[in-house]
């Protein structure tokens, strides 16, 4: 287990220096401003008001989505369900940590402080730019919540929410695709390694009881 555990850290580490090629100003006539360009130019009242639904709920949703599922759990009395959610909270954390690392490190300036004659920000973030920390949340609980439950019921609605989540950063000139686009990967890949490191860790679990039930057993 600590040996795939830094495994994913060095795969993490040089994923991330990788986003650097990101981090310069994106061309005028490049995919990357044209691309913000286009969604924020092209919005509507309707559009603006769900992107302003996404921006706000992004965060709350990713935070009591696990804490939900382990109420239901504890409620049923189902360890399985609980142990799921302890999986979901554990990518959560670990997304929302690679995230803003991965700010810190890249420190690449928003569309609208970089184009501000051109882009029309809804409104004015703190951090930095690559990646998107919205997307990547959305995109951890997404694929937290189908590895979890595989049901097309579950897997559905959580992407196209996730996916809707980024278009609405692109939309609100706050994010370049890139950036979004990095996001959805950095934010899927620490929920697929927490899951499986939280099912590493069930396993051991499991592993102990056994032999315990089995000394018990001797005696």
């Amino acid at each position: 287990m600590c040996k795939d555990i830094l495994k994913i850290s060095f795969i993490g580490i040089f994923l991330l220096f990788s986003l650097q090629i990101f981090a310069e100003k994106p061309n005028l006539n490049g995919f990357d401003f044209k691309g913000t360009y286009y969604f924020n130019s092209h919005s509507n009242k309707a559009s603006r008001g769900y992107s302003r639904f996404c921006d706000e709920t992004t965060l709350p949703i990713s935070i009591a989505m696990p804490c939900a599922i382990a109420i239901g759990g504890w409620i049923a009395n189902d360890e399985t369900i609980l142990r799921e959610s302890l999986g979901i909270a554990i990518g959560t954390a670990v997304s929302a940590g690679a995230l803003y690392v991965s700010k810190k490190v890249i420190n690449r300036h928003r569309p609208y402080e970089t184009y501000p004659e051109q882009i029309v920000p809804m409104k004015y973030e703190w951090s930095s730019s690559l990646p998107s920390g919205h997307t990547g949340m959305a995109f951890s609980t997404a694929t937290s919540l189908t590895m979890a439950f595989p049901k097309w019921y579950v897997g559905v609605p959580v992407y196209l929410w996730a996916t809707s989540v980024g278009f609405s950063r692109l939309e609100a000139g706050v994010h370049y695709p890139t950036d979004v686009i990095a996001g959805a990967l950095l934010g899927t890949g620490c929920a697929v390694a927490s899951y499986y490191i939280n099912r590493a860790i069930w396993q051991s679990v499991d592993k102990k009881r056994e032999l315990k039930a089995l000394e018990n057993y001797l005696q």
